[in-house]
């Protein structure tokens, strides 16, 4: 029986961060990332990683902090729109909705903590 490419399955490297030493952790590029079982969350609610071990993104300390200062507000949404629109300064911190891409969909979410 041969898997077709589909969700949960991939044919690329899951890049992990050292088989050598049998460190089987997701880099933050892994295409392992949010492609699991869409019925599965991890911890971070978003949707479950193939393989046993989730993906933790130890920059993004606070959920909606972007700026990195301790407080969610407004600036961090000014730097998450400069994100979207011009494509400037973004990183996987700022996909609020665990998607892989930058858009309104994670302005909305973030300015619903801000409100929140």
């Amino acid at each position: 029986m041969e898997l077709a490419p589909g969700n949960g399955i991939i044919y690329e490297n899951p890049d992990f961060i050292n088989v050598n030493t049998y460190d089987f952790n997701l880099t933050e590029n892994s295409p392992c990332i949010n492609n699991g079982n869409p019925n599965y969350l991890d911890l971070d609610g978003s949707i479950s990683d193939i393989g046993a071990k989730s993906f933790v993104n130890q920059n993004c300390q606070i959920n909606g902090d972007l700026n990195n200062d301790t407080i969610v507000n407004v600036l961090d949404a000014i730097d998450l729109v400069n994100c979207v629109l011009y494509n400037n300064g973004c990183n996987i911190c700022y996909d609020m909705n665990y998607d892989s891409d930058y858009n309104i969909l994670d302005i909305l979410n973030l300015i619903n903590i801000i409100i929140d």
